[in-house]
């Protein structure tokens, strides 16, 4: 069951932006879906590249291993991020490290922790049917080693280019903000990695990627009037994934922040891609106004207000 909100979530004078009824939600949706999609179109990377690293990775870690049988051999994370893939279905690093902090196997590698993950992922691997040699025993014949090779290569070239697709998308998001700021009239300055006390920032100014109270805000403004703003920027490339990455991350931080700050400092989440509703509907009663990067006009319009005459 989901736990109501408290009071202090609630808590605030709402900003004038970021709030949805039903009707203009699904339009903005829709546009930031459509968005997205033509970026897919318009991607730049070169596949290729990725494909060709992803077979010389999978060729490295295969041989490595004794083509999986040994996986005591892996040595970083590089190689596990490689022969997870080998999975059916492939696994997680977020699951991986849950299944070794759960002792699932029992007392396996306390104190290595790089023991126990092979442990585990060994343990994964051993219904892997395009690995047959590893439970026959058996010598991998040439067919069998160059069909597992085409198989994780493609995998791990997939997973990587959606991730090198993604990560373009969020910086090209966190620009975005960047650049809306700057317009704004306030003046970018470098303060200390991490802080906890807002004076680092002086009025007018804004710095990019820091560590505010523990938690990392993708940007944080501080107007000559109004409350501090900690930018939270989320760009999903499925609606599933955005109800942990638009719901749970950006709500985890707020909670974080308005027990820390109280009104003396909001939450606002910039998104894009394709989302669900969901998320978006639960953050706006706790006051965190929602902006999509499409359409930052409110927003810039709140910026430069708040940068030069106190809100009415």
């Amino acid at each position: 069951m989901e736990t109501p909100p408290v009071a202090s979530e609630e808590a605030g004078a709402r900003l004038p932006f970021g709030h949805w009824d039903e009707d203009t939600l699904k339009r903005a949706l829709r546009a930031a879906h459509q968005r997205w999609a033509a970026s897919q179109l318009d991607a730049t990377s070169d596949y290729a590249t990725v494909a060709q690293q992803a077979r010389r990775d999978a060729a490295r870690v295969l041989a490595q291993t004794r083509n999986g049988r040994d996986l005591g051999q892996l040595q970083n994370r590089s190689d596990f991020d490689v022969l997870r893939f080998a999975a059916d279905p492939p696994i997680s690093n977020d699951r991986l490290a849950a299944l070794v902090d759960g002792d699932v196997l029992g007392d396996i590698g306390r104190g290595d922790v790089r023991l126990a993950r092979a442990t585990v992922l060994d343990h994964l691997l051993s219904g892997t049917p395009w690995l047959p040699w590893r439970r026959s025993g058996a010598l991998a014949s040439t067919a069998e080693l160059r069909s597992a090779l085409d198989r994780l290569s493609d995998r791990v070239a997939q997973q990587r280019w959606d991730t090198q697709a993604r990560t373009q998308l969020s910086a090209r998001q966190e620009q975005q903000l960047y650049d809306l700021l700057s317009r704004a009239g306030y003046e970018e300055v470098d303060a200390p990695r991490r802080f906890d006390d807002f004076t680092v920032l002086p009025p007018g100014t804004f710095c990019r990627e820091r560590t505010v109270a523990g938690k990392k805000a993708d940007a944080v403004a501080r107007p000559l009037y109004g409350p501090v703003l900690l930018f939270e920027a989320k760009h999903c490339g499925d609606a599933t994934n955005s109800v942990k990455r638009v719901g749970h991350e950006v709500l985890s931080k707020h909670r974080v922040w308005r027990e820390t700050y109280g009104d003396a400092a909001r939450t606002v989440a910039i998104v894009g891609g394709v989302l669900s509703p969901k998320p978006i509907l639960e953050l706006m009663p706790r006051q965190v106004p929602v902006v999509f990067d499409h359409d930052l006009g409110a927003l810039g319009r709140y910026l430069s207000q708040v940068h030069d005459t106190p809100p009415t």
